[in-house]
């Protein structure tokens, strides 16, 4: 279903929708019971504890987005010992646009552990050679829109990561052709893809990624992490 069908069958907007979608708000009862019937759905699917997604979670709050919350009954683990792990796996198959926006703090808080010529290679091989740049640019955009953080543990970071990530971006190519990448976990018809794309920022357009994210959802993300810490 397209956003404007969805939005329709349960009495919300269509910018409303996509607000929940991305993280920014949430249904009512009487929504959320519209929606379980719609997909025949039970309400036990949306109270078990996922796991893979807590593991995440902890790991981006670990590695610079201290303005998510840490779970402690999921046990720590090495999967994402390593920032660059975590972010290949995050860019790679996103679940969610919250832990996408998440990534830019990761990016200036853990950007002296951070390979990006070997993270762009993984990128390549996942078939997906644009989204590091695409993140990249997102986040310096939304990094040159806010002032340089007061707290020092920040500071320093926020300068070594404007440089890295800078240098970084002016060596990488930009994609040319006609072929799209749709990024977004929600895009699952043509409708919504092309409706998408025609909403995109320049960014998402510059990397040919189809993605509803801008500079100020990466903004926010920076200023809620910079803020917890």
């Amino acid at each position: 279903m397209t956003q404007a069908q969805l939005s329709g069958v349960i009495g919300l907007s269509q910018p409303r929708l996509s607000q929940i979608e991305r993280g920014n708000g949430s249904f009512t009862a009487e929504q959320l019971i519209v929606i379980l019937a719609l997909f025949q759905l039970d309400l036990s699917e949306f109270t078990g504890i996922d796991h893979a997604e807590i593991e995440r979670q902890n790991a981006l709050v670990n590695h610079g987005a201290h303005h998510l919350r840490g779970a402690a009954e999921v046990p720590a683990t090495t999967r994402f010992a390593r920032p660059a792990q975590l972010l290949i796996d995050i860019l790679t198959s996103p679940q969610s646009s919250r832990f996408v926006t998440a990534l830019g703090p990761v990016l200036v808080w853990s950007i002296d552990e951070l390979s990006l010529p070997q993270i762009q290679v993984a990128m390549v091989q996942s078939g997906t050679p644009s989204r590091l740049g695409w993140l990249i640019d997102n986040v310096l955009s939304a990094m040159s829109s806010l002032e340089e953080p007061i707290r020092r543990e920040w500071s320093t970071r926020w300068r070594r990561a404007d440089t890295v990530l800078d240098g970084f971006l002016r060596r990488l190519e930009i994609p040319s052709g006609n072929l799209l990448d749709p990024m977004d976990p929600a895009i699952r018809s043509r409708e919504t893809h092309d409706a998408v794309w025609d909403a995109a920022s320049q960014i998402s357009r510059r990397w040919h990624v189809v993605s509803e994210l801008t500079p100020d959802d990466f903004r926010l993300a920076l200023e809620n992490a910079v803020e917890s810490r």
